[in-house]
C-alpha cells in the first residue's frame, strides 16, 4: 500500500492564517496539495490538528518532537499501529502548491529513504521515509532537531529534480499573491 502524509501542522506565523486554508483562486491550498498527491498513492492522510473537512484520516503530531519531526514521527507511530506491513510513506508539506506529480515514483525508485533535491538544495519535507529506518533512529534523534539531521541519520538519498519550481512553498501573503499573479499570467 502506498501512503502519503501531508504535513499540515505549524503555526503559519508569517502567513498570518492557517496555510492549509489559504485561498488560491478559489481552491484551498490543502485541497490543491491533496489533488496533486492522491493520484500517486492509495491513501492520503493529514498530519495535523484537523481534516479541514476533507474526510481524510488525521494523524496527530508526536508530542515528543517539535516542528516537522513531530509530524514525521507521528506518521510513523500511525503506520506502526494501522499499517505495520507498509515499508514506508511519502511526506509533502501543505504549503507547496506545485508539489510534483511524480514525487512518489521518483523517491521510491531509490533503495531506502529518499528526499527531493534540486541543484541548489535538499527539500526534506518532500520525502519517502522507510519505517524501519525511522524506528531505529527514533530514540537517538534530537527532539528539536532538523529534518536534515534526521535524513542523515536514516541515510536518505537525495533525488534530483531539474528545477526548484515544484518545491516552492508559500510562507507569506506576499509570496501567495506573487504565486497567484504568476499562475494567472501563465494561464
Amino acid at each position: 500500500m502506498r501512503i502519503a502524509a501531508i504535513l499540515t501542522g505549524g503555526k503559519s506565523r508569517r502567513m498570518g492564517e492557517d496555510k492549509a486554508l489559504l485561498d488560491l483562486g478559489g481552491e484551498r491550498l490543502v485541497d490543491r496539495v491533496i489533488a496533486r498527491v492522491s493520484p500517486q498513492v492509495d491513501q492520503v492522510c493529514l498530519v495535523g490538528p484537523t481534516d479541514y473537512g476533507t474526510g481524510l484520516t488525521i494523524i496527530s503530531d508526536d508530542p515528543a518532537f517539535r516542528g516537522p519531526l513531530a509530524g514525521i514521527f507521528g506518521a510513523l507511530a500511525w503506520m506502526e499501529a494501522h499499517h505495520a506491513d507498509v515499508e514506508g510513506f511519502l511526506t509533502a508539506p501543505v504549503d507547496a502548491p506545485n508539489c510534483p506529480h511524480d514525487l512518489y515514483a521518483k523517491l521510491t525508485a531509490m533503495p531506502g529513504s529518499a528526499m527531493a533535491a534540486d541543484a541548489e538544495r535538499i527539500h526534506p519535507t518532500f520525502a519517502y521515509w522507510q519505517c524501519a529506518e525511522l524506528a531505529k533512529t527514533r530514540d537517538g534523534v534530537d527532539a528539536s532537531g532538523s529534518l536534515h539531521s534526521l535524513a542523515e541519520a536514516v541515510g536518505a538519498w537525495p533525488v534530483a529534480w531539474p528545477t526548484s519550481a515544484p518545491f516552492l512553498n508559500l510562507n507569506t501573503p506576499e509570496e501567495a499573491q506573487a504565486f497567484l499573479a504568476q499562475e494567472k499570467a501563465i494561464g
